[in-house]
């Protein structure tokens, strides 16, 4: 498969992947040849990347399986909407208590699943870039966050019976958005003071949401609060430094900006992995999150994903080759690609590089 801008996209390409939204709705299965009402259709949902086939069999990197993902989609949606609906009832009930939110048994099933289908892989790459529709950005980030958080616990060396409370915080970090206005959510342009400052008191509402509700462990309520405090102190909302800081809150913080960075926003494209790694470590450098876990999580993290289109450059050479990553190598800087344009003419011959092992000469740069 071959990750793909939608502006590139021909009529005849195969989807590789079912596009689906957070209501689990099939938007485009995999295996369609695609037509122009098609690709229309996927630029009216706001769709800018797809994954699309190609004669070679590429193996799959994803973290948890898309079955998976995809409930787990559907249930933050179901989330959000019950949290919108219970922040809009005027009942005059007093007891939170007595007010049905949540499903948290669903939510504890998917954490589970999501838990064990990370602690099946025996060799963890990390990349989490979606086909999402803009709309359903939220969800899909409560998601990632979650299945990464849970990844990282797993590249830590927690035990498993530890990371529920993690995957409950991870899963919940961003609930408290409900009360914050969507103009100011979903505007494109730069925030004022007054915007951001509102936007700030996001973890404190998540904390205020959950911290009543006796189905969601108090634990699970400050990994939330947390989320956005930074180790040398200059998070919010309450300012904390390192060893104030919950160590899960710690995880979910760089799980959290890591899918900010990857993934489209309203007012950004996503990021290459190799820009999100800098900005991490230079993050961690700053002092703003745990050094030590951004150093053992970049070990993890796939310069070049699995479906990504690359490019090779050689500043002592004319020859330009483009490619798409189709395996991951002991070296990870270096994956195996497939050639599909040599000095920007179609290739259609059969090429598979392993960069391990040839043109070491050569630059790699990710086309996103």
């Amino acid at each position: 498969m071959i990750l793909t801008r939608i502006e590139e996209i021909k009529e005849g390409d195969v989807l590789a992947k079912d596009i689906f939204d957070a209501s689990g709705n099939i938007l485009l299965r995999g295996d369609k040849k695609l037509n122009i009402s098609d690709i229309k259709k996927l630029k009216r949902y706001g769709i800018t990347n797809v994954y699309l086939k190609m004669n070679k069999i590429v193996r799959d990197k994803s973290i948890v399986r898309d079955d998976v993902k995809k409930v787990a989609v559907n249930t933050a949606k179901k989330c959000v909407e019950t949290f919108y609906k219970s922040a809009d009832d005027e009942t005059d009930n007093d007891d939170k208590n007595e007010v049905k939110l949540l499903d948290e048994s669903e939510i504890i099933n998917l954490v589970d699943n999501i838990i064990n289908d990370i602690f099946s892989k025996d060799d963890l790459f990390i990349s989490l870039r979606d086909i999402r529709k803009l709309d359903d950005q939220l969800f899909f980030h409560l998601t990632n966050t979650s299945i990464l958080s849970i990844a990282i616990a797993k590249i830590l060396n927690y035990s498993k019976d530890k990371l529920k409370v993690l995957g409950l915080g991870a899963f919940l970090h961003d609930i408290g958005k409900i009360k914050v206005p969507d103009r100011i959510l979903n505007k494109d342009g730069e925030l004022s003071d007054e915007e951001f400052a509102e936007i700030q008191k996001h973890p404190t509402y998540s904390y205020e949401i959950l911290k009543d509700y006796e189905a969601i462990p108090e634990e699970v309520a400050i990994i939330v609060h947390q989320h956005h405090e930074k180790c040398n102190g200059s998070g919010y909302p309450q300012g904390l430094k390192g060893d104030d800081m919950h160590p899960l809150a710690k995880i979910v913080a760089i799980a959290d900006v890591f899918d900010a960075l990857q993934n489209n926003r309203v007012y950004r494209k996503g990021l290459e992995n190799k820009k999100v790694i800098n900005i991490l470590s230079s993050m961690a450098e700053d002092g703003e999150l745990d050094s030590k876990i951004v150093n053992k999580l970049s070990n993890h993290i796939l310069p070049f994903p699995v479906g990504a289109r690359i490019r090779l450059y050689n500043d002592k050479s004319n020859n330009l080759l483009e490619g798409v990553v189709i395996d991951v190598s002991k070296n990870i800087q270096r994956p195996v690609v497939q050639a599909v344009k040599i000095n920007n003419r179609k290739y259609d011959m059969d090429l598979v590089i392993d960069l391990e092992e040839e043109m070491s000469n050569f630059e790699i740069r990710e086309v996103v």
